[in-house]
């Protein structure tokens, strides 16, 4: 910032200097007292006066229930004493403890007093313990208070009047695992872990405690009608408010989706740095046109000079460039000091390096970096993971690594400025934050030290936040070693063995020779480091109060808090309260025939009027007050039923709540607590209850006794397949099924004399059971009906003479006849018998015919032409019934299109409903494939022609429901092509390049382009079928040639393919297959002495720029000379060409005329390929070869090294001269196998990286990004 501009924001003026950037104290003394936990709520005490004591009888006699520190308790006597006779027992009893989760059951000391009553507090007798309850010990105390002898002597004046007083003083001990207080401890908030969000939290807690750029966030423009799920500035405006005034961890659920997160990305860790600069490039996006718009630049941006001067002419350039951030090499570095000094280093080019400058040609000259103008706030990223080419993989560099807790960048007279730096700005920097990394490449944790009043370093460590002395933040952070009980930061599994050089004094009772010492690397280290120039401080560091705060937003940020630590305050007095569930014939009609099917209503889905919070403590008297004043219905007209599960698993009302717990406690009906339900969510207390009023509202209040049963009514009608609810009524025990159809009829809005059909509604699992009453029946003697059962009734349906109709046929053959060479008599008797079947039939005829009739006469007869005409048949439809998704195979995650089924549905039927469905003539042409309820996707493997028999197995996945299926559409029928074995073969030209095909669907006609050729044979074909069906695919271009068939894996040949072998076994799946001509030189057989070796891509680093030059000179020499003689020549390099590889020794950037020894293993890529030698051929004309085949430009292959690798010892790089056939084991060379020796070709790897499958979060993760 200029001199002559503004501040955008004022500093806080406190009128002391002193405390103006002590922002953390401040917040200290705000938050503190107002979130002071009150030790007062956890103490009390409670007198029991328990009057004609020598009338009790019971053994046992509990007290009324009593709350003190947020938890009920209740006292327990027995005045006979308890397994010791001649004493008093006493005990104090949690009624909870039974049911409720471990971590709500109380822990207390308490007192327990038998009063004195002549003389209170002198004579009184008492006795202490302490305990924690639980579900296996609910009470506690002494089973030998008190001798009774003592009790009851008069003179000691514990019983006056025939009463005994006792007082239990209790003092609830609360958990500090679950009870931590950061905001009381330390003044501020830690932010929950989504799962990997830790880097995220580290970031953003360091961001908060920047007050300069959280007042900017406060400023950012939002809308009333934005929500933080949407908007990027309010949440993170919701954030850092309840980062600053909440009393307990903050989540960051809002702030991810603002981001357009999916869960899976909350589990998956990214680089803190990289979230930095993306959300600081959103944030900056989000800001421009407001009066917030430079803000972050104004924090973090500065400004560097990169600058290039020749030695000898007078030619100088220069770039100025911004840098949000700077990142710093560890590795070579002691301190942060060397890192600056590599940083500004300055890089001579010369020799074949020389920079050529404009209008002087090649000149020796010198470049580097310095800064032109350093940041207020400096964000320095410690280069702690780097790329080991050697290895092919990400390593983190762990070593010692020192920075200060000041750092002052004018050192050495300004050595790090540019010329033309602002040197009136001192560059005196004080450490603010420190974001550590724990653990390696593979996973680690991320959490922050950081010091908001620049005094005291506190560790953010997700939620916990705790106060740290500063070599926490500091020296134990530096990594390097550590001795075995030195700092319990990370350590690296493994010791190393250290020399003299570095000793140190071992541990007490461990003496060891100092080249004994074990070390431990310490894999917990700083990160990223962040400094705030101290000439700054006041003014960035300055605190921000609620008057900082734009209103609007100040407004709703309130009121959103005071919601949240009113939930809060529900969830820790939850086991106080309970949650009575109430029901009306009214709930159940709108449920009945919508949403439930079976039995009465779904508690889940009432709407939250029916839903009272209330105090266990209260009396149910006082409850029915509240539901009067919340629904209407008057005191004395509520009638409560409770539920009860029956052995068939179904609930029904089937009693009424008696006098006596009308009158009750809530908590004394914790046996009606809602059933089924075992979970710590519902195991407190959930009361369900059904409310009986009249319904609807015009009918009459009705009076039961005890020779009624409460009955409940639903009517269904087959021609609209529509269940409705008509409500409940008492009838007598005594009364037949028949005699109440007026009373249904008369529900349903029928005409009373309309003949009606009964069934009753048993069970839903695992079959629908609706079992049909006999309208002669009695309800309750003979068709066992009871209160809460459900009468499911409809128009009666007239049965159809099924089985006379059949009896009618199967009779037909009864007329036969009498064989020509029967006698008379016996024709005779034939004849009769003949006569008599024949009449029988006619009677049965007429008697069906006659029952057809009598069906078609009936008043209902229409209904037979439903499709579900009677309720056992619509119901069990209802319960088959599968709303079923499906989406094409190559799209899973496109909406698809729906289908409606039943659970029962074959194969057949699924895959002819999905095929009318896409407009496909035949069936078989589908493949389906079951859904994964683990990933959300589909499965790997498709499922077979009818291999599940019916759509119930289909939508299985490992005792997992699921509704969605994945098709695909084939060009011949499924069972045909499960016959076959089909390959996936990908075929390479002669230059080793990959060649796709482009196929025609049937389906659609649609031309696409894949990437392989899908070979389709018998099983029992051979790799000779392959080959000669893929040749007849390929075009004129390879008719005719020979092909090969390989097995390829992670860019090795494991296998040649004999053209005589079978395709059953290959496994596509896991091998890449690859087919491609056999050059004329390749084919067998090879001349004698021949042979075919393997040739890899090996990954090399990038050549630096003076060995490319070099070789690309070299090699522009020796192919003009080459195209001069007529012959390809192979390029040379000069020896000493420099750069890098995998050189330990001599080498070079290019290939190299001596040989060396490679550093380690070299990771192979790209396609493979083989290669004829000759027995005398060198690997100068070898490579001419290689150059030729895969047409690389001589410049670029100049750069490759070519190695002999081995596994029997380390790679070794040749020379031009050497005969490689010398070099390679006399092995079978029509079968050579990746294990064998190989030839690898070490240069850059130029194509697009791929994440491997065992790729960890630090080579190839996936990059953050921020959508919304």
């Amino acid at each position: 910032m200029s001199m002559g501009e503004q501040p955008l924001f004022e500093a806080v003026q406190d009128g002391n200097d002193e405390t103006k950037d002590m922002e953390g104290v401040v917040e200290i003394q705000d938050t503190a007292s107002a979130n002071k936990v009150d030790d007062k709520s956890l103490r009390g005490e409670y007198t029991w006066v328990i009057e004609d004591w020598s009338q009790i009888k019971e053994p046992k006699k509990y007290s009324e229930n009593f709350e003190i520190g947020t938890h009920l308790w209740r006292l327990l006597v027995c005045p006979q004493g308890m397994n010791a006779p001649g004493q008093l027992s006493v005990f104090l009893d949690s009624p909870e403890a039974a049911f409720a989760p471990a971590n709500l059951n109380p822990t207390a000391s308490f007192k327990l007093t038998i009063i004195n009553q002549k003389t209170p507090g002198q004579g009184d007798y008492w006795k202490e313990s302490s305990h924690k309850w639980s579900q296996t010990e609910t009470d506690w105390g002494f089973s030998q208070c008190m001798l009774l002898a003592e009790l009851h002597d008069p003179e000691r004046g514990f019983i006056v009047n025939d009463t005994l007083k006792i007082k239990v003083e209790i003092t609830v001990q609360r958990d500090e695992r679950y009870y931590y207080d950061s905001r009381k401890e330390t003044g501020y908030v830690g932010l929950k872990n989504q799962g990997a969000t830790c880097y995220m939290n580290s970031l953003l807690q360091y961001l908060y405690h920047l007050p300069y750029f959280r007042k900017a966030v406060y400023h950012m423009p939002t809308s009333e009608n934005d929500e933080p799920t949407t908007s990027l500035p309010l949440a993170l405006q919701s954030l850092f408010y309840k980062l600053q005034y909440s009393r307990t961890p903050v989540s960051t659920k809002d702030l991810t989706k603002s981001f357009g997160w999916s869960t899976m990305d909350a589990f998956m860790q990214h680089d803190v740095q990289e979230l930095n600069r993306v959300l600081c490039e959103k944030l900056e996006e989000k800001m421009k046109g407001t009066r917030v718009e430079r803000v972050i630049n104004e924090l973090f941006e500065g400004h560097t000079l990169n600058y290039l001067e020749c030695v000898a002419v007078d030619y100088k350039s220069s770039r100025r460039e911004s840098f949000m951030d700077l990142q710093l090499d560890v590795k070579g570095c002691s301190d942060i000091y060397d890192s600056f000094d590599r940083y500004t280093q300055v890089e001579m080019m010369d020799g074949e390096n020389q920079y050529k400058a404009e209008g002087y040609g090649l000149q020796d000259a010198r470049k580097g970096v310095l800064f032109d103008q350093l940041p207020p706030v400096l964000q320095l990223q410690l280069k702690r993971f780097e790329y080991d080419f050697a290895r092919d993989t990400m390593v983190k560099i762990n070593d010692r690594y020192e920075f200060y807790d000041e750092l002052d960048l004018d050192r050495g007279d300004g050595k790090y400025l540019s010329p033309q730096a602002d040197r009136s700005v001192r560059n005196q920097y004080k450490l603010h934050s420190v974001l550590v990394h724990s653990g390696g490449v593979h996973g680690g944790h991320y959490y922050a030290y950081i010091r908001p009043d620049g005094k005291t370093w506190l560790k953010f460590d997700d939620t916990a936040v705790t106060i740290e002395d500063g070599s926490k933040a500091l020296e134990e952070q530096f990594g390097g070693e550590d001795e075995p009980g030195g700092s319990p930061a990370g350590r690296l599994q493994g010791p190393v063995q250290e020399g003299e050089q570095q000793q140190q004094q071992p541990l007490a009772g461990t003496p060891l020779m100092p080249k004994q010492r074990l070390k431990f690397t310490k894999f917990s280290n700083a990160y990223m480091l962040v400094y705030v120039r101290l000439s700054d401080w006041p003014r960035y560091m300055a605190p921000v109060a609620k008057d900082g705060i734009a209103p609007y937003l100040l407004e709703r940020l309130e009121a959103e808090q005071r919601e949240k630590e009113r939930r809060q305050k529900e969830k820790q007095e939850a086991h106080l309260y309970c949650h009575v569930r109430i029901a009306t014939d009214a709930d159940i009609a709108q449920q009945v025939g919508s949403s439930q099917w079976f039995d009465l209503v779904d508690y889940d889905q009432l709407p939250p009027s029916r839903t009272f919070r209330v105090r266990k403590l209260t009396r149910f008297s006082d409850f029915k007050q509240q539901v009067a004043a919340q629904l209407g219905v008057p005191e004395d007209a509520q009638r409560y039923w409770v539920w009860q599960q029956r052995q068939n698993k179904t609930y029904r009302p089937t009693s009424r709540l008696k006098p006596d717990e009308e009158s009750a406690h809530i908590v004394d009906l914790r046996e009606h607590r809602e059933m089924g339900h075992t979970t710590a969510k519902h195991a407190l207390m959930d009361l369900r209850l059904y409310l009986e009023i009249p319904w609807p509202p015009e009918s009459p209040v009705q009076t039961p006794n005890r020779q009624e049963i409460n009955l409940f009514f639903k009517y269904y009608d087959p021609q609209a397949e529509s269940l409705k609810y008509v409500g409940h009524r008492y009838v007598l025990k005594s009364y037949k099924v028949c005699e109440i159809f007026p009373l249904m009829a008369k529900l349903a809005g029928l005409p009373l004399d309309t003949p009606l059909q009964a069934y009753e509604e048993v069970k839903w699992e695992p079959t629908v059971m609706i079992c049909a009453i006999d309208p002669q029946f009695t309800l309750h003697q003979e068709a066992q009906l009871e209160s809460g059962d459900i009468i499911c009734f409809q128009k009666a349906v007239p049965d159809l003479p099924q089985a006379a109709a059949a009896a009618a046929d199967d009779s037909s053959g009864l007329i036969k006849a009498a064989p020509e060479s029967m006698d008379l008599d016996e024709e005779q008797q034939q004849q009769q018998t003949a006569q008599q079947a024949a009449q029988q039939q006619q009677d049965l005829q007429q008697q069906v015919q006659q029952q057809l009739a009598a069906a078609q006469n009936h008043p209902h007869a229409e209904l037979l032409q439903c499709t579900f005409p009677r309720v056992p048949e619509f119901l069990s439809y209802i319960r088959s019934r599968r709303q079923v998704t499906f989406r094409r195979l190559e799209e899973p995650k496109e909406p698809g299109l729906q289908l409606e089924l039943l659970r029962e549905d074959s194969y057949d039927t699924v895959a002819a409903a999905l095929a009318a469905k896409l407009g496909l003539p035949d069936p078989t042409h589908l493949r389906l494939t079951q859904h994964n309820a683990y990933s959300n996707m589909p499965q790997r493997t498709p499922m077979k022609f009818r291999e599940k028999s019916s759509l119930q197995g289909m939508l299985q996945h490992a005792g997992h429901a699921t509704d969605t299926l994945y098709y695909e559409l084939l060009d011949m029928p499924l069972p045909q092509l499960e016959q076959l074995k089909s390959l996936r073969v990908h075929f390479h030209n002669d230059k080793t390049e990959f060649v796709g095909e482009h196929v025609v669907h049937f389906h659609n006609d649609k031309t696409e382009f894949v990437g392989e050729h899908v070979v389709r044979l018998p099983r029992d074909a051979c790799v000779g079928d392959v080959l000669a069906e893929l040749g007849s695919r390929l075009g004129e271009e390879y008719k005719g040639r020979q092909l090969r068939l390989l097995e390829v894996y992670h860019s090795k040949i494991y296998k040649v393919f004999e053209p005589s072998e079978e395709i059953a076994n290959m496994d596509a799946n896991y091998w890449l297959i690859r087919a491609e001509p056999v050059p004329p030189d390749e084919a067998v057989p090879l001349p004698p002495g021949h042979r075919l070796i393997h040739v890899y891509h090996n990954r090399s680093p990038k050549p630096d720029a003076a060995a490319a030059a070099a070789a690309a000179a070299a090699a522009a020499n020796n192919n003009d000379a080459a195209a001069a003689d007529g012959a390809a020549a192979p390029p040379a390099t000069p020896a000493n060409s420099g750069g890098g590889g995998f050189v330990s020794g001599s080498g070079g950037g290019g290939f190299v005329s001596g040989s060396g020894a490679a550093a380690g293993p070299l990771a192979t890529f790209g396609d493979p390929f083989l290669l004829r030698i000759a027995p005398d051929e060198t690997l100068g004309q070898v490579k001419a070869r290689i150059q030729q085949k895969l047409g690389v430009a001589a410049a670029e292959f100049a750069t490759w090294r070519a190695a002999f690798v081995s596994i029997r010892a380390a790679p070794e790089f040749l020379g031009d001269d050497e005969v490689l056939a010398s070099r390679f084991a006399a092995a079978d060379s029509q079968h050579a196998v990746a294990e064998s020796n190989y030839l690898g070709l070490a240069h850059e790897d130029k194509g697009v990286r791929r994440p491997a499958s065992s790729a960890n979060r630090y080579t190839y993760e996936r990059p953050v990004k921020i959508y919304n």
